[in-house]
């Protein structure tokens, strides 16, 4: 059997380890795309819960308003 050079060697080494590595950033990529669509919702119903309180406090408002003083006979 003769002697291998680095060359040789150098497929059988690297290809493991590029998948390691690409395999690892795969893994954080879809992780940090998750956590940024939970923080998304979080913020939206947040939103959403801030406008309905905004909504309730005006149609309060404008029941206030439209109850004018009835004149007397």
């Amino acid at each position: 059997m003769t002697h291998m050079e680095w060359f040789e060697y150098f497929p059988i080494v690297m290809l493991p380890l590029k998948l390691l590595v690409v395999g690892i950033g795969m893994y954080y990529s879809v992780k940090w795309h998750y956590d940024q669509g939970k923080l998304h919702r979080a913020e939206d119903e947040k939103r959403k819960q801030q406008m309905a309180a905004a909504a309730k406090a005006a149609a309060e408002r404008d029941a206030e308003l439209t109850e004018l003083p009835q004149p007397s006979p």
